[in-house]
């Protein structure tokens, strides 16, 4: 029975050679399409997508966009970032939050999160904010009637707590997600084919000489 994993390698030079010998060249380069800053362009898909609902990732001082991961077998493996809410209207919008719009945009909120400590994932994260609900411009005991009609539709402190959680919850889902893509995008380019790929581009000259070995032998 054949082995599944060579049912897409098809290449005469690669099914050619002995199974030890394929096994021995996939381990010695195993990591070379991930020997460099392979994740670059996930990050910058990551900053992209989140500047399209209104959050900017911070950026490092020489050392580019403040994310941090590590992976892929440890528990405490996982990828956050640094950053906050730059347009509260396309990030409520995305959230299906419209009505807390107005006074994000009216009082200016501020929501940030920020990383600490020796691991990379999302549990890392610290979250800041100044949300708040507007003040109601009518005195209570002066004017009863306009303090509680300027109180229709508008969040109340409850409302706020809410959501403050539930952007909390918004930046880990989208650390989570980033974690996901990494770690997929891992597992592509050191997947079998993706080395076998490389061997017969650029190292080929390897099972040459195994070729020549079982000939003089």
């Amino acid at each position: 029975m054949s082995d599944p994993r060579w049912v897409s390698v098809s290449d005469p030079r690669w099914v050619s050679v002995s199974e030890e010998k394929r096994n021995e060249l996939l381990e010695k380069h195993r990591g070379v399409n991930v020997g460099y800053a392979w994740w670059d362009f996930l990050y910058e898909d990551f900053v992209t997508g989140l500047a399209e609902i209104g959050i900017d990732v911070d950026t490092k001082q020489r050392h580019g966009y403040a994310i941090y991961f590590s992976g892929f077998w440890s528990q405490g493996d996982g990828a956050c970032f640094e950053g906050s809410v730059s347009d509260w209207s396309k990030l409520l919008t995305a959230m299906n939050e419209e009505r807390f719009i107005g006074p994000a945009t009216e009082i200016g909120w501020m929501f940030r999160c920020s990383t600490s400590g020796r691991y990379s994932h999302s549990g890392t994260m610290a979250f800041e904010g100044e949300i708040y609900a507007p003040e109601n411009p009518f005195d209570k005991d002066q004017d009863l009637l306009q303090h509680e009609a300027w109180k229709i539709g508008k969040p109340t402190d409850e409302d706020i707590d809410g959501l403050y959680e539930r952007l909390k919850t918004k930046f880990v889902e989208l650390a989570d997600q980033l974690y996901t893509d990494l770690e997929a995008e891992y597992d592509y380019l050191t997947d079998d084919e993706q080395v076998i790929d490389y061997i017969l581009e650029y190292a080929a000259e390897e099972l040459i000489e195994e070729e020549e070995d079982e000939e003089t032998a």
